[in-house]
C-alpha cells in the first residue's frame, strides 16, 4: 500500500514541481549563472534524478523488483540532496540583496541598475516549499516501503 502512497504524493511533487519549472523558464532560469543564482547546472539534474526516479517507482510499482525500488530510491534521494543547495543558494542571494537595499549609496545603485533577478525569486515560497514538503514526504515513503514497514 505504501508503494501507492509513495506514487501518489511523487506525482503531486512533480505537478508542483511543473510549476516550478514553467517560473525557472519564463523568467530566464537557463541563462543564470551558478555564481550569481540557482542556474541549469543544478536544476536540470534535479529534474533528471527526480524523473528517472519517478518512472522506476512505477516499474517497481508494477513489477515489484527491489532493485528497481531501490534505483528510485536513489533517484528520490539525488534530487532531494541537490534541492538542498537550492535552499542554500537562495538564501545566500536574499541575504546579499537585502544587504544591497539596505546600502542605499549610489554605487549600490549602480550595481542594482546591472544586476538580473533570479529567476527564483519569482517562485512563491508556498510554491517551493510544498514542493520540498511533498518530496521529502515521498522520500520518507519509499525508504519505508522499500523497508517493509507497511506490507505488500
Amino acid at each position: 500500500m505504501l508503494t501507492w502512497w509513495a506514487l501518489a504524493t511523487w506525482a503531486a511533487t512533480a505537478a508542483g514541481g511543473l510549476g516550478l519549472a514553467a517560473l525557472f523558464l519564463r523568467h530566464g532560469g537557463p541563462r543564470q549563472s551558478e555564481r550569481e543564482a540557482i542556474g541549469p547546472l543544478r536544476v536540470f539534474p534535479h529534474v533528471g534524478f527526480a524523473v528517472t526516479g519517478f518512472v522506476l517507482w512505477i516499474v517497481y510499482g508494477i513489477g515489484d523488483s527491489e532493485l528497481v525500488g531501490w534505483l528510485a530510491a536513489i533517484g528520490i534521494m539525488l534530487a532531494f540532496l541537490i534541492a538542498g543547495t537550492f535552499l542554500l543558494t537562495r538564501e545566500q542571494h536574499r541575504k546579499r540583496e537585502l544587504a544591497r537595499l539596505q546600502g542605499g549609496s549610489a554605487a549600490a545603485g549602480v550595481e542594482a541598475a546591472s544586476t538580473r533577478i533570479p529567476a527564483e525569486s519569482y517562485i512563491p515560497i508556498w510554491l517551493a516549499s510544498g514542493h520540498g514538503l511533498l518530496g521529502g514526504a515521498t522520500l520518507v515513503l519509499v525508504l519505508l516501503d522499500l523497508a517493509g514497514v507497511g506490507g505488500s
